[in-house]
């Protein structure tokens, strides 16, 4: 197309090879030379190259080891888990960490616990050595059930949940670094202590690895010696609070506090007692399921061997290809470095071609739901109360939203007939119990009518009109009950693009509209509505000229391009 020339140009430009480029000499010049690491680690830092930073600090004595020196105490006798104890009842507040066999928390097991206030000292007391599970857990019970004592941690939902496994609560909760990290760098997806350490004090902690091997699944921590595991986990306890030390004060600087302490914080028991409580699952439906899905497999794969004229493994891609785009003779629309892709949206554009490739993306729909869904859930369900724990991770999106995992219950398909099957499975446990499910009613068009203060909007929202249809009328200038249905669907389109910033490219496709058409809705949009595009505007400025998106929260979000130079951390 013309209209892609210069891309076309760019492309040619990108793949040409440089023949003018002035070519060195001396034969010094291509000598292996030490490398620079505290230029590399400068390099390594701004980029947020944190796997090869920890490779660099691994490989040479570190310069920017804390100052404090450090004390790591085992604690493994009555007399000492006694004085431990009596000084730790006289704190206000105690950093804490628990050393399971697992990393799912409700399928862990105790190993150890650790103690610590100040940097540079912390306590570690073992379950397995002479003091005993009942023992430490006798001890330890009054300490974390007393509300005048508060607790901290990194991924402090994780620990709640272990102690929670021994009838344990936790009373008050003060603190938790990977949330204020989160807080104060959603767009990170690195919360883990390992790289918080490394990023703020230049030094590699002890990885798990070390210490239980490559077989993980084999061996875990209670097999570790455990003076190692003490020193691990004093290691965790410390960094963790200096790290509390940096974050504490960066929230204040930044007015985060508000956001941390009102609303992040608060909800990390609460989601620990959803993961706790669990969702109910039928598993002899999924089996129902599994039965049904199975037999309309095995259809789909005949009907594609009838149209290959062959039978041949319909999970594939190279035996696919090779029956599409050589014994079928059909030109691939698209190459990879391995061969001719099939992937889904290959397929889609082969559909009008041959049927074959129509009904490999149907077979392949249901049997990811099959393999997904179907039969990996039941291998997730508790086997005593039959309801799944899942993960609520409270620092994995950058928006603020709450992600799931182990499994992602957040992800189960709805728009097919055998996804809604699925969801069938997921029902209220008890004879008379029902789910109650609330939304609310189009809510990022009321943020925007209540930010931006346009009277048309907020008026709409004031006398509860259907928001979409009241768009609709404005954009094609006629009364609100003349509105049809096609034209409130472009409406709908509109106001929920505009939200999200979508241009005239976007809002055509979505539509099947021309260009022209869609930037006309777009301009007809802001010319009714002038004080939300003054205020996405002004929105878009502030952006640029802080380096950052804040909420009404105050929750920040930072803009990769513009803040290393407009808002340093």
């Amino acid at each position: 197309m013309i209209s892609e020339a210069e891309n076309a140009r760019l492309s040619k430009k990108l793949v040409m090879l440089k023949t003018d480029v002035e070519i060195p000499l001396d034969d010094d010049f291509y000598l292996l030379k030490k490398p620079d690491n505290e230029k590399l680690k400068e390099f390594y830092t701004e980029m947020h190259f944190n796997t090869l930073l920890k490779e660099l600090d691994l490989q040479q004595p570190s310069t920017a080891t804390p100052s404090i020196p450090h004390e790591y105490i085992l604690v493994d006798d009555e007399n000492s888990f006694v004085d431990l104890l009596s000084m730790l009842s006289k704190q206000t507040e105690i950093c804490f960490d628990t050393e399971t066999t697992h990393y799912l928390p409700l399928k862990a097991e105790l190993v150890g616990i650790g103690f610590g206030m100040v940097p540079g000292k912390a306590w570690y007391v073992p379950v397995n050595g002479h003091l005993g599970l009942e023992r430490v857990l006798k001890g330890v019970k009054p300490l974390f059930e007393n509300p005048k004592i508060g607790f901290y941690g990194q991924n402090v939902k994780y620990d709640l949940q272990i102690l929670g496994n021994y009838g344990i609560t936790v009373a008050k909760l003060s603190f938790d670094t990977i949330i204020a990290s989160y807080v104060l760098n959603s767009q990170s997806r690195q919360h883990s202590l390992d790289t918080l350490s490394l990023e703020h004090f230049g030094k590699v902690k002890i990885p798990t690895s070390d210490l239980i091997g490559k077989g993980k699944d084999q061996i875990t921590m209670r097999d570790v010696p455990i003076e190692k595991v003490s020193y691990y986990c004093c290691e965790d306890v410390d960094y963790t609070v200096r790290l509390k030390e940096i974050f504490q004060e960066r929230l204040k600087k930044r007015k985060l506090e508000k956001l941390f302490y009102d609303i992040e914080l608060p909800l990390v028991k609460v989601l620990a007692g959803m993961e706790r409580h669990g969702m109910y699952v039928d598993v002899p439906l999924l089996s129902e399921i599994a039965l049904s899905l199975n037999t309309q497999l095995a259809i789909f794969e005949n009907e594609a061997y009838a149209l290959a004229g062959e039978t041949f493994n319909l999970n594939s891609p190279k035996q696919l290809s090779e029956i599409l785009f050589t014994k079928m003779g059909i030109k691939p629309p698209k190459k990879t470095a391995t061969g001719h892709s099939t992937n889904a949206d290959v397929l889609e554009s082969l559909k009008h071609e041959t049927p074959l490739a129509g009904k490999i993306l149907d077979y392949r729909t249901l049997e990811k739901l099959r393999s997904t869904y179907v039969e990996a859930l039941p291998q997730e369900i508790n086997p005593v109360i039959h309801r799944i724990h899942c993960t609520f991770n409270q620092s994995g999106t950058a928006t603020g939203r709450l992600a799931c995992q182990d499994p992602n219950l957040q992800n189960i398909p709805v728009r097919s007939e055998a996804g809604r099957r699925i969801r069938e499975a997921f029902r209220p446990q008890k004879k008379g119990w029902s789910y109650l499910s609330a939304d609310y009613s189009q809510i990022e068009l009321r943020l925007l009518a209540h930010l931006s203060e346009d009277p048309a909007l907020v008026g709409a929202f004031q006398r509860n009109q259907d928001i979409h249809a009241h768009t609709a009328s404005l954009i094609y200038g006629i009364p609100l009950q003349e509105v049809t249905k096609e034209q409130r669907q472009n409406a709908k389109a509109v106001n929920f693009g505009i939200i999200y910033g979508q241009g005239a490219y976007g809002l055509s496709e979505q539509l099947g509209i021309d260009r022209k058409e869609a930037a006309a809705f777009i301009e007809m949009y802001f010319q009714r509505l002038p004080l939300v595009k003054k205020y996405l505007e002004a929105c878009k400025a502030k952006a640029h000229e802080t380096g950052k998106a804040v909420t009404m929260t105050g929750r920040e979000r930072l803009i990769p391009e513009i803040e290393s130079k407009k808002y340093p951390a």
